[in-house]
């Protein structure tokens, strides 16, 4: 494994709390300890340092950190990217569902339990409209007024459609 891969690695085995890492010279050690072991020779493999000192310098350590932390960052703004992403794509989805819902009916009448029965007369926008209702047309609200199905007393369907008592 090349540093490099290391260097990514080293992001992916990382758990989700521990980023945004707080740099101390404790997290460079720690970071960088894979870096020093990459650096031991194992077995035949010949040594990836060609220094008589296996010791990384400060600014070695330091530079390898900071393409750890670089990959970290840009990790993280694809993640973020993709969740942008989804929202817009839900949000664009919310309003075609919104651009597509049919208008409210203008009237509505209330029918009785036995659905053929025909309890009120409503305007569409009725805080208190009940359960069993099909929407109307305007004449279909006038004419039930006019053959004694009572008008809602909190939305007046009566004083809208000119028919006042």
């Amino acid at each position: 494994m090349s540093l490099e891969e290391y260097g990514r690695n080293v992001y992916t085995n990382l758990p989700a709390s521990s980023w945004p890492v707080k740099l101390t010279w404790q997290s460079v050690k720690i970071i960088c300890q894979g870096m020093l072991d990459l650096r031991r020779p194992s077995g035949n493999r010949p040594s990836i340092i060609e220094r008589v000192s296996d010791t990384p310098s400060r600014l070695e350590l330091l530079q390898f950190t900071r393409r750890v932390v670089e990959q970290q960052a840009w990790a993280s703004l694809r993640q973020l990217d993709r969740w942008i992403a989804d929202e817009e794509r839900l949000e664009a989805e919310r309003r075609q569902a919104e651009e597509r819902r049919p208008p409210p009916p203008e009237w509505l009448i209330e029918r009785g339990l036995d659905r053929t029965s025909l309890v009120a007369v409503h305007t569409g926008d009725c805080w208190d409209p009940g359960k069993r209702l099909m929407p109307a047309t305007r004449e279909q609200a006038r004419d039930a007024i006019r053959q004694q199905v009572p008008a809602c007393s909190k939305c007046r369907p009566d004083t809208r459609l000119g028919l006042l008592e």
